[in-house]
């Protein structure tokens, strides 16, 4: 069976760019659907030292506010509880202090700690993740 020349680079084309440029639209989506930012809202002064709301953990101390990712940095398990004074991961009890430092493992990096802003007029504080 004979094909012309420019059947045989149509044919080329298809066969060998085609899947390239299907992968990259499929990654351009990624990359979009995974640079969207979540933005977790919380009303009203905390009168707590630390809360959990969604996925993250508000620490309030007389120094500040600081707010950190609830995933813990082992395995990303969500942290929801303080046991003697520490964070602790439930899955395989990685601890942090409060101030988002690894105290034992198996997690071996702090937690990620997320900038926030205050909004007096609604008194809410804007997390963007």
């Amino acid at each position: 069976m004979k094909i012309s020349r420019k059947d045989f680079i149509i044919r080329f084309w298809w066969i060998t760019f085609l899947p390239y440029v299907l992968l990259l639209i499929l990654m351009e989506k990624k990359h979009s659907f995974v640079s969207r930012k979540k933005v977790i809202t919380i009303q009203g002064i905390f009168s707590q030292a630390i809360t959990f709301k969604e996925e993250v953990i508000c620490i309030k101390s007389e120094k500040g506010l600081k707010v950190f990712s609830s995933k813990c940095t082992h395995l990303g398990c969500k942290i929801d509880k303080v046991h003697n004074g520490k964070l602790v991961c439930p899955c395989h009890g990685s601890a942090f202090d409060l101030k988002g430092n690894v105290l034992n493992g198996p997690a071996a990096k702090n937690l990620t700690e997320l900038t926030y802003t205050i909004d007096h007029d609604l008194n809410e504080i804007i997390i963007k993740l």
